[in-house]
């Protein structure tokens, strides 16, 4: 018996997720989406009621602040789907509980803090 397929991924993920993820996804990630995946997440943001002004705010507000990897590719928040739009140094702990090192990890508007 196999999985699921990937568009059934893509088509459970779209619509589960946040009207920020799915336009984040949309805005951010698609350049190396298949192009039935951005036709997927953009048949469900216009279901949603969001169409190419919302993308273009979207992109307006948010995008000079995404931060990139060396790749181009933008980074993911440590908490959840959404593009980084900033960071944190927090202490990598052995078993949870002596700290080691710090790192930084990355979080997006509804994370940081």
């Amino acid at each position: 018996m196999s999985g699921l397929t990937h568009v059934e991924k893509c088509q459970s993920f779209a619509q589960k997720a946040s009207d920020g993820e799915l336009l984040d996804q949309y805005c951010f990630f698609s350049t190396g989406m298949e192009p039935w995946a951005l036709l997927l997440l953009r048949e469900e943001l216009g279901q949603r009621g969001l169409r190419e002004d919302s993308f273009l705010e979207h992109r307006k507000n948010h995008g000079n602040r995404v931060t990139y990897a060396s790749d181009g590719y933008p980074k993911l928040c440590k908490d959840c789907r959404r593009a980084a739009t900033g960071h944190n140094t927090v202490w990598a702990k052995f078993f949870g509980l002596l700290p080691l090192y710090p790192r930084r990890v990355f979080t997006c508007d509804d994370h940081q803090g």
